[in-house]
Protein backbone atom coordinates (compact mmCIF):
# COMPACT_ATOMS: atom_id res chain seq x y z
CA UNK A 1 0.00 0.00 0.00
CA UNK A 2 0.87 3.29 -0.95
CA UNK A 3 1.41 6.56 1.96
CA UNK A 4 -1.78 7.98 -0.16
CA UNK A 5 -3.92 4.76 0.08
CA UNK A 6 -2.74 5.06 4.26
CA UNK A 7 -3.75 8.01 4.50
CA UNK A 8 -6.93 7.50 2.84
CA UNK A 9 -7.80 4.38 5.13
CA UNK A 10 -7.22 6.34 8.18
CA UNK A 11 -8.92 9.21 7.24
CA UNK A 12 -12.16 6.35 6.32
CA UNK A 13 -11.68 5.21 10.05
CA UNK A 14 -11.77 8.67 11.22
CA UNK A 15 -14.55 9.51 9.28
CA UNK A 16 -16.49 6.40 10.93
CA UNK A 17 -15.22 6.92 14.02
CA UNK A 18 -16.49 10.59 14.34
CA UNK A 19 -20.21 8.81 13.27
CA UNK A 20 -20.06 6.38 16.17
CA UNK A 21 -18.57 9.21 18.99
CA UNK A 22 -21.82 11.08 17.34
CA UNK A 23 -23.95 7.98 17.97
CA UNK A 24 -22.56 7.74 21.30
CA UNK A 25 -23.44 11.15 22.60
CA UNK A 26 -26.72 10.71 20.95
CA UNK A 27 -27.00 7.62 23.39
CA UNK A 28 -25.97 8.95 25.86
CA UNK A 29 -28.57 12.28 25.87
CA UNK A 30 -31.01 9.67 25.39
CA UNK A 31 -30.48 7.34 28.51
CA UNK A 32 -30.55 10.90 30.22
CA UNK A 33 -33.59 11.98 28.99
CA UNK A 34 -35.58 8.70 29.91
CA UNK A 35 -33.64 9.04 33.56
CA UNK A 36 -35.44 12.22 34.07
CA UNK A 37 -38.83 10.94 32.50
CA UNK A 38 -38.59 7.86 34.79
CA UNK A 39 -37.59 9.96 37.62
CA UNK A 40 -40.82 12.28 37.55
CA UNK A 41 -42.99 9.19 37.27
CA UNK A 42 -43.86 8.77 40.84
CA UNK A 43 -45.17 12.43 40.74
CA UNK A 44 -47.28 11.42 38.14
CA UNK A 45 -48.81 8.35 39.15
CA UNK A 46 -49.25 10.22 42.03
CA UNK A 47 -51.34 12.85 40.40
CA UNK A 48 -52.89 10.60 38.36
CA UNK A 49 -53.98 9.14 41.32
CA UNK A 50 -55.53 12.30 42.97
CA UNK A 51 -57.45 12.57 39.67
CA UNK A 52 -58.85 9.42 39.79
CA UNK A 53 -59.87 9.51 43.55
CA UNK A 54 -61.59 12.56 42.90
CA UNK A 55 -63.39 11.04 39.57
CA UNK A 56 -64.50 8.17 41.84
CA UNK A 57 -65.71 10.53 44.62
CA UNK A 58 -68.01 12.22 41.78
CA UNK A 59 -69.03 8.97 40.43
CA UNK A 60 -70.22 8.08 43.96
CA UNK A 61 -71.59 11.07 44.63
CA UNK A 62 -74.03 11.37 41.82
CA UNK A 63 -74.63 7.76 41.88
CA UNK A 64 -76.19 8.19 45.41
CA UNK A 65 -78.23 11.20 44.18
CA UNK A 66 -79.32 9.26 41.11
CA UNK A 67 -80.86 6.69 43.61
CA UNK A 68 -82.10 9.41 45.48
CA UNK A 69 -83.84 10.69 42.83
CA UNK A 70 -85.27 7.10 42.06
CA UNK A 71 -86.47 6.81 45.03
CA UNK A 72 -88.67 9.91 44.88
CA UNK A 73 -90.03 9.18 41.97
CA UNK A 74 -90.63 5.92 43.20
CA UNK A 75 -92.09 7.16 46.31
CA UNK A 76 -94.45 9.56 43.47
CA UNK A 77 -95.26 6.83 42.03
CA UNK A 78 -96.50 4.52 44.80
CA UNK A 79 -98.55 7.89 45.96
CA UNK A 80 -100.05 8.33 43.15
CA UNK A 81 -101.21 4.71 42.68
CA UNK A 82 -102.70 5.08 46.31
CA UNK A 83 -104.77 7.93 44.80
CA UNK A 84 -105.66 6.23 41.67
CA UNK A 85 -106.92 3.03 44.16
CA UNK A 86 -108.86 5.12 46.26
CA UNK A 87 -110.72 6.71 43.41
CA UNK A 88 -109.14 9.57 42.94
CA UNK A 89 -108.24 11.75 40.09
CA UNK A 90 -104.55 11.21 38.76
Amino acid sequence: MTMTDLEKELNALLEENSHWANEELRLIQAIRHAKLRLAALPDIIKALEAEKANATAKMNETGQRADALLAEIDAAEEAARRHAWHGGNL
